[in-house]
C-alpha cells in the first residue's frame, strides 16, 4: 500500500491534481501508521492536512482525524482532543460521517479517564451516528470507554457487536481488536492469543506489541520481558503504552511506587495510591490549577501572593485568602483522603509560603529531566548500548509538552521550554548514534521526532534528507528537501544546497 501511495503521489505532482495528492499523502499515512511508522505517519497526515486546507476543503477532517489517532496512541492527548474537536467542527455541519464518526469514536477513548459520563455519550454518539462507514470502530470505542469505566459486561457486548460487524465485512484488524477488547474485559489469555495471531498475520507489529503487553499484565511475566516490549514500543514511537511498559518492568523487580504520581507531560493527572483521581473529586478547578502551578515550581516554596495573583487576579485580597485556604485543603483531601499523613506532608505550607513536597510526591516532569539528563551524560562521556537505551527509554517518557492544556500560563513556560529542549537533545543524539550505525530508517524516525516539535531545525531537515537518501528513497528525499526549503525562506535564510548520492 505504501508503494502503491507513493507512486500516486508522484503522479498527482507531476498532473498537478493536489487535491489527490492530499489524498495520497493520508493514504499513505494511514498504511504507516498499521506499519508502526508513526513519525512518518504524522509527516504525511500534515502534509495532507496543509494541502487540503489551502483549498478550504472540508475533506481535512480526515486528516485531522488520523493525526488524533496517532496523538492518541503515543500518549498526547491534549493533540488528540485538539485534532478530534477540530474534525467535528468541520465534519458535523455538512453531516459528513466518514469524518463524523471516527472522530466521535476517538474522542471518547481521550475522555474517558477524565469525563467519563461525557465520553460515554460521546461513545454512544458515535455509534448511533455511523452508517457501515466506520460502525466497527465506533463500537470498539464503546466498548473501552465501557472498560475504561469498570463496565466489563457492556464492554464485553460491545465488542461482541463489533466483532460481528467485522466478520460481515471481511475486516481482519476489526476482529483482531474485537477479540483484544474482549480478552481484556474477560480476563481470558486465549481471546488476547487469537488476536496476537490475527495482528501477526495482517503485520501489524504496535498492535501486536500492544497485545503482549496486555498479556503480560494478565498472566504476569519477567521484568527482562517489560522491557524487551518498553524497547519495542519506543522504536515505534508509543510513548503511552511504552511507559506502561516501563512501570510493569519496575513492578516485576517489585520497586515500590509512592503513594501520589502527578503527570504533566501531554496533560494533567493525579494518581493516588494507583487510582486516577476523576475530575469531579477537586470540586473546584482553581484546585487543580493551584497544583500545577506548584509543580512548575519544582518543589519551591511559592509566596501567597503570587499564588493569589494567578489563581484569582484583580479580585480583592481580604477574600482571596480565605478561598486559598479552602484550596489548599480540597488538595489536601485529594491527595490523602483517608488522612493517614501529616497535613503537611504533600503540600507544605506556613503563614507566608506554599510549596509541593517532592520528597513524597513523584512527577513524571522531573523524572524525565533527570533521567534524559543522567543518559545524556552518559552517552557524550562513553557513548554504548546502555546509553543508547536509555536515551531511548527517556525520549519515550516525553509523551507531550508540559502542562499542554495551559498554553498561555506565564508560570508554565520555564519548564515547558526545559522540558522540551532536553527532549529535543535527546532525539537528536538518537538519530545521530542511528546515522552513524547506518540504521537510516531509525534515524529519520527521530529527525521527523524532532521536526515535530521544531519545524525550524535545519540540522533535522537536512539530516532527514539525507536519511531519506541513503536509504534509497530519493523522490521523499526530494520532497522533504522541498519542505526544508520553504521553511527557510519563511525565516528569511538561505536554504542549503539539496545533496543527495
Amino acid at each position: 500500500a505504501t508503494e502503491e501511495a507513493t507512486m500516486a503521489l508522484r503522479l498527482a505532482e507531476l498532473s498537478g491534481f493536489v487535491a489527490f495528492q492530499a489524498l495520497g499523502l493520508l493514504n499513505r499515512g494511514r498504511a504507516s501508521l498499521r506499519l508502526g511508522r508513526l513519525d512518518e505517519a504524522v509527516s504525511d497526515f500534515e502534509s495532507a492536512r496543509r494541502l487540503w486546507d489551502e483549498l478550504e476543503s472540508r475533506q481535512v477532517a480526515y486528516a485531522l482525524n488520523r493525526l488524533g489517532d496517532v496523538h492518541r496512541i503515543r500518549g498526547d492527548f491534549a493533540l488528540a482532543r485538539a485534532s478530534y474537536e477540530e474534525a467535528l467542527s468541520i465534519s458535523e455541519p455538512g453531516d459528513d460521517r466518514q469524518g463524523l464518526v471516527p472522530a466521535l469514536a476517538g474522542l471518547a477513548q481521550v475522555l474517558v479517564d477524565d469525563e467519563p459520563d461525557t465520553a460515554l455519550e460521546i461513545a454512544q454518539l458515535g455509534v448511533s451516528s455511523g452508517p457501515v462507514l466506520g460502525h466497527a470502530g465506533a463500537l470498539l470505542a464503546l466498548g473501552w470507554v465501557h472498560l475504561r469505566r469498570g463496565e466489563t459486561g457492556e464492554a464485553t457486548e460491545a465488542s461482541e457487536r463489533a466483532a460481528a460487524v467485522a466478520r460481515k465485512r471481511r475486516d481482519r484488524a476489526g476482529l483482531a481488536e474485537a477479540l483484544e477488547l474482549k480478552g481484556i474485559a474477560l480476563g481470558q489469555p486465549g481471546q488476547l492469543e487469537e488476536s496476537a495471531s490475527i495482528w501477526k498475520e495482517v503485520g501489524d507489529p504496535l498492535a501486536l506489541a500492544r497485545v503482549e503487553l496486555a498479556l503480560l499484565e494478565m498472566g504476569g511475566g519477567t521484568a527482562a520481558e517489560a522491557e524487551r516490549l518498553a524497547i519495542t514500543l519506543q522504536r515505534f514511537g508509543a510513548r503511552g503504552p511504552a511507559t506502561r511498559a516501563i512501570q510493569l518492568a519496575a513492578a516485576f523487580s517489585v520497586q515500590a511506587r509512592p503513594a501520589v504520581e502527578i503527570r504533566t507531560l501531554g496533560g494533567f493527572q493525579v494518581i493516588v495510591e494507583d487510582r486516577l483521581v476523576p475530575i469531579t473529586a477537586w470540586q473546584s478547578k482553581k484546585a487543580r490549577d493551584l497544583v500545577k502551578l506548584l509543580v512548575a515550581r519544582r518543589g519551591r516554596a511559592t509566596h501567597r501572593e503570587v499564588i493569589i495573583e494567578n489563581l484569582w487576579p484583580q479580585e480583592d485580597p481580604a477574600r482571596t485568602g480565605n478561598r486559598l485556604s479552602v484550596t489548599l485543603t480540597t488538595i489536601r483531601n485529594v491527595l490523602d483522603p483517608d488522612h493517614r499523613h501529616d497535613t503537611n506532608h504533600f503540600i507544605h505550607a506556613d503563614r507566608d509560603t506554599v510549596a509541593l513536597s517532592l520528597d513524597h510526591i513523584a512527577t513524571d516532569v522531573e523524572a524525565f529531566l533527570s533521567d534524559a539528563q543522567a543518559a545524556l551524560d552518559s552517552h557524550r562521556a562513553a557513548p554504548s548500548p546502555t546509553s543508547y537505551a536509555l536515551l531511548m527509554r527517556a525520549e519515550a517518557a516525553y509523551v507531550g509538552e508540559f502542562m499542554e492544556e495551559d498554553p498561555y500560563a506565564e508560570w508554565a513556560v520555564s519548564l515547558r521550554e526545559e522540558a522540551r529542549q532536553t527532549y529535543l537533545a535527546c532525539t537528536r543524539a538518537i538519530a545521530q548514534t542511528a546515522t552513524e550505525q547506518g540504521d537510516h530508517e531509525l534515524a529519520a524516525r527521530y529527525h521527523l521526532r524532532t521536526l515535530e516539535r521544531d519545524p525550524f531545525d535545519e540540522d533535522a531537515h537536512l539530516g532527514l534528507v539525507k536519511s531519506m537518501s541513503a536509504a534509497g528513497r530519493h523522490g521523499e528525499a526530494l520532497r522533504l528537501y522541498r519542505q526544508y526549503s520553504m521553511r527557510m525562506a519563511e525565516l528569511g535564510i538561505e536554504a542549503a544546497p539539496f545533496s543527495a548520492p
